[in-house]
């Protein structure tokens, strides 16, 4: 079966690839629980998708980790696709602003880094990280590549 997500963190960041489909739920699940593992201890989540993002199930999952948070992780998303922005619409009826991804044009990696509170020196390694997460993907080079 087909991946159609891909995590792993860089430094004090949640990275996560995704490419044009919806994740089977035992991928989900599994990504699900990193970000819980994980949020409490990181500065934020960024997202590169194509597309792809959560069921309406699984987007029902996600907002039940955001809201168990204590603190909210803030979370990045670069995408140009108006599919990925309307799960971003549907996911804020569900939750208060403090707690909504910020999205960013597919390529802007800087600002995307800016708003989490990164240093841009970091852009490098991050672009790297998303190159090689959505590699395993199987995207193709200039998606996986994050424009650089």
């Amino acid at each position: 079966m087909a991946r159609h997500m891909a995590w792993s963190t860089h430094g004090d960041l949640l990275l996560l690839a995704h490419d044009e489909h919806r994740p089977a739920d035992d991928e989900w699940r599994g990504w699900l629980r990193a970000y819980e593992t994980r949020s409490p201890h990181i500065r934020g989540v960024l997202v590169r998708t194509l597309g792809g993002g959560p069921s309406s199930s699984q987007r029902k999952e996600l907002v039940r980790a955001m809201h168990a948070q204590t603190i909210p992780t803030p979370t990045a998303i670069l995408t140009s696709s108006a599919i990925a922005r309307g799960v971003l619409t549907a996911l804020s009826w569900f939750l208060p602003a403090e707690r909504l991804p910020r999205t960013f044009t597919l390529d802007d990696v800087v600002g995307a880094l800016t708003f989490l509170g990164v240093n841009a020196a970091s852009e490098g390694g991050v672009r790297a990280e998303l190159a090689r997460l959505a590699g395993s993907l199987e995207l193709p080079a200039r998606a996986s590549a994050g424009g650089a």
